[in-house]
């Protein structure tokens, strides 16, 4: 049991905030969010089957991740 790992799976996740006045009562908000910011693929575990010819092998990414991803947000608060 558990005899073939695959490999590590990786995120770097930054975030960048501004915050100004624009008047005594209005702020602004800038918000960046990068997820997967170095675009490292992550691949999934090799298949374990015996029987399959691609036994040992890895031939997808992992569940659930994704390419970079950039997201810009604005906020203004009176």
């Amino acid at each position: 049991r558990n005899v073939l790992r695959g490999p590590a799976v990786l995120f770097y996740d930054v975030s960048l905030r501004k915050q100004t006045a624009i008047t005594a009562r209005v702020r602004l908000s800038l918000e960046l969010n990068a997820f997967n910011v170095f675009n490292r693929v992550n691949f999934g575990a090799p298949i374990t089957t015996l029987s399959d010819v691609r036994f040992g092998r890895v031939v997808s990414t992992a569940a659930g991740t994704t390419p970079r991803q950039l997201q810009l947000g604005a906020r203004v608060s009176f």
